[in-house]
C-alpha cells in the first residue's frame, strides 16, 4: 500500500497563526461591536417609553371621568332651567 500524501512540515506555521489571530480579533471587534449598537437601542427604547403605563392609562381614565361629570352637570342645569320662561 502506498501513501499518497506525506507531509513533513508541521500542521500550522507562525504566519497562519497570526492570520487566525488576526481574523478572530476581527470578529471579537465585529461582535463587540454589535452588542455596543444593540445595547445603545435598547437603552434608547427604553427611555422613549413610558415608565408606568398604567399611570397613562389612570390619567386618560381621570380625563374621561372628569368629561363625563361636565356633562352630567350640563344636563342637570339644562333639565332645571327648561321650560322656566313659561
Amino acid at each position: 500500500m502506498r501513501i499518497l500524501f506525506h507531509r513533513t512540515e508541521p500542521a500550522l506555521t507562525m504566519a497562519d497563526g497570526l492570520v487566525c489571530l488576526s481574523l478572530s480579533l476581527r470578529i471579537s471587534f465585529s461582535m463587540h461591536s454589535l452588542m455596543a449598537s444593540l445595547h445603545a437601542r435598547w437603552q434608547i427604547s427604553v427611555r422613549s417609553a413610558p415608565e408606568k403605563p398604567l399611570v397613562i392609562f389612570a390619567n386618560s381614565v381621570t380625563l374621561l371621568m372628569g368629561l363625563l361629570r361636565r356633562l352630567a352637570f350640563r344636563m342637570l342645569i339644562l333639565l332645571f332651567s327648561s321650560g322656566s320662561g313659561m
